[in-house]
């Protein structure tokens, strides 16, 4: 929110989110209006143009033009959240509309573009500013477990069997997901059996790994306990053993580096994926593969998006082991 009030702040006419967290981004942007004493209006095609605590719309701002006048028209600052306006930016008046709020206002007014894939035009590069959402850490998602539980648990008896150490567990595990995807996940492993339990973390965490490669270019590999032990390689066993201390506590109050990788070459069948495994098991982390031909896509921009996302994804699941498998390709 630093960040985002910052940019609010700084007079930036626009700014363009990636994203499929609409909800969890309005959050963000109602509450940094409020800090800064700014009214708070959001815009849908569906919806039009609706100022936050007023009921009604504004007459006739379903058409984007037709919104982005109407903004133009206000006398007072604001924050303006316009969602899915990317397929509109192809319109030469939706744009020079966009550019003539920015330019032609002294007040502070901020345009949020929202999309969960967002390409702007070149007139409007100059004078917007990307703002990332990253996805939600542990604490987010502890809560996001414990408030689906509660609300579920209005008008019904579920159980919950969750300790201090299990919920951490279980929201370290729900990493890489949106606060949705968690709320789903945890309202079907309690209807499931009608508890939320210790039990329910293997299922949940099996089903993000399947919406994970579903979703995108990044898959989890699970590490199985009796997975065969690594042959030779008695150098990469001592790296091992020497660089795990760089995930310790000890290591960051002295400032030393965590660990950042090694280049695995060899031909097919001498050991690599294997080898990738003993590295995420023997230092208790997930383990995500990253295949390059999933990347590749036909339009352009969306093969840099998607490897944009990947990383994304790896950066929440961290400290993760990231396997770029045939990474020559």
């Amino acid at each position: 929110m630093e960040d985002l009030r910052l940019l609010i702040r700084s007079r930036f006419p626009i700014l363009y989110v990636e994203t499929y967290e609409e909800k969890r981004l309005a959050e963000l942007l109602a509450a940094s209006a409020s800090d800064l004493g700014l009214p708070f209006w959001s815009w849908s095609v569906t919806q039009g143009l609706c100022r936050r605590g007023v009921e009604d719309a504004a007459y006739e701002t379903t058409q984007p033009l037709a919104a982005l006048r109407h903004i133009a028209s206000l006398r007072t600052a604001g924050v303006y959240l316009l969602y899915d306006l990317h397929p509109y930016l192809a319109d030469p008046a939706v744009v020079r509309q966009l550019r003539e709020c920015a330019q032609g206002s002294e007040r502070q007014t901020t345009i949020v573009l929202c999309s969960p894939s967002l390409e702007l035009p070149v007139e409007l590069r100059r004078i917007a500013a990307r703002y990332q959402l990253d996805l939600p850490g542990a604490d987010d998602i502890r809560r996001a477990v414990v408030e689906t539980f509660r609300s579920l648990n209005q008008n019904r008896h579920f159980r919950y069997e969750l300790d201090d150490a299990a919920l951490t567990r279980f929201a370290r595990g729900l990493l890489g997901l949106t606060l949705e995807e968690v709320r789903r996940m945890v309202a079907q492993a309690m209807f499931e059996d009608l508890a939320l339990t210790t039990a329910d973390i293997p299922r949940v965490l099996e089903r993000k790994r399947q919406a994970m490669a579903r979703n995108g270019a990044l898959e989890l590999i699970p590490i199985d306990a009796d997975t065969a032990p690594l042959g030779g390689l008695a150098h990469l066993k001592q790296w091992l053993e020497r660089t795990h201390a760089g995930f310790s506590a000890q290591a960051r109050s002295y400032g030393l580096p965590m660990p950042k990788g090694v280049l695995l070459a060899g031909v097919q069948g001498c050991g690599k994926s294997l080898a990738a495994k003993t590295i995420a098991r023997q230092w208790g982390v997930p383990l995500a593969r990253l295949e390059p031909g999933r990347l590749f896509d036909k339009y352009v921009g969306e093969s840099e998006r998607h490897l944009r996302e990947a990383l994304e994804n790896a950066a929440a699941l961290a400290p993760v082991v990231l396997w770029i498998d045939e990474i020559e390709k």
